[in-house]
């Protein structure tokens, strides 16, 4: 049996420092890749684009920074999406995720409800899965003015009729869906699982 002999050349403390260095370098951006960046409602982690809270007037602009800092993106994963406290921002929000061409997602343990229920809409490619859920229940104004309040003119509707048809809804289907989504009052709500959603969804591109 032959045997074959290596010759182990010393490493000098120079080169043992430079392997240090770039073993914590290696370490570092390892790290770096699962700690989160937080914009507002969103958060960037792993490379993932996530609705973690509430949406408010300052959200667009927070989407504007992240798709700034984040070229890349192309998927908006909404993971705890418990709605808006600015009806008219978050419908701009809506429009902005649209027009970046993003991707809206609800996982498995992701919850989009009320206003982000528009926001999911929004996506140029929709998807859900099993265990994703979502509620819906009517909005409510400053002066605690809800849909279908006799007092109120048509225009709060409309802008919510207006957003469904730019997200590519007919407008019988848009109108369908302001009603089932408002049927419930402020104060109460509709849950629905993601095949429900995905009823609704399916009917338009």
């Amino acid at each position: 049996m032959a045997l074959i002999y290596l010759q182990v050349q010393p490493v000098s403390a120079a080169q043992q420092r430079e392997t240090e260095s770039a073993k914590k370098t290696h370490q570092h951006q390892s790290a770096a890749r699962y700690i989160a960046a937080k914009y507002g409602p969103f958060r960037v982690i792993c490379g993932r684009l996530e609705l973690i809270r509430e949406t408010d007037a300052m959200s667009p602009n927070w989407l504007k920074q992240v798709l700034a800092d984040h070229p890349n993106l192309d998927r908006l994963d909404i993971v705890e999406g418990p709605g808006t406290v600015d009806d008219i921002a978050n419908l701009q929000l809506g429009r902005m995720i649209r027009e970046a061409g993003l991707k809206t997602h609800v996982p498995s343990h992701g919850s989009a409800r009320s206003g982000a229920v528009e926001l999911f809409l929004a996506g140029k490619e929709r998807t859900m899965e099993s265990g994703a859920e979502f509620a819906v229940h009517s909005w409510r104004d400053d002066y605690g003015r809800q849909a279908g309040d006799p007092s109120l003119s048509g225009f709060r509707k409309d802008l919510y009729l207006d957003y469904y048809t730019d997200m590519g809804m007919s407008p019988r289907q848009a109108h369908a869906f302001y009603e089932m989504t408002n049927s419930p009052p402020h104060l109460s709500v509709r849950w629905m699982e993601a095949n429900e959603m995905e009823q609704w969804i399916s009917q338009y591109p």
